[in-house]
């Protein structure tokens, strides 16, 4: 079973410092309810939506430098984050199929 978690704030723009820790931290922990990929997508207030997801899991995703660029933008910016652990019920495990997706409209 996946896990999927997140955080919304109002108001100001911008996660605070244990905000964002504590995102990490969610997809660190929550590897136990998904190991077959991670991902986070950030809607902030300049950029609209930053999206990353692989297939590693939780404490390797949070190392790589992708996510260290989303993690500086919703400090910056941050309106809405999201995560997500994947465990594998159909398809590979790769990262086109670690979530969140992002459908752009037609």
């Amino acid at each position: 079973m996946c896990g999927l978690y997140g955080i919304v704030i109002t108001g100001q723009s911008g996660f605070i410092q244990r905000e964002v820790d504590m995102m990490s931290n969610l997809l660190y922990l929550d590897t136990l309810r998904g190991e077959d990929g991670t991902g986070v997508g950030l809607i902030n207030k300049y950029q609209g939506v930053q999206l990353w997801k692989s297939k590693d899991i939780g404490c390797d995703f949070t190392r790589q430098p992708e996510y260290l660029k989303i993690r500086q933008s919703a400090l910056k910016d941050g309106k809405i984050w999201i995560g997500h652990n994947r465990k594998k019920t159909v398809g590979t495990i790769a990262d086109e199929t670690s979530q969140p997706f992002l459908i752009k409209n037609r």
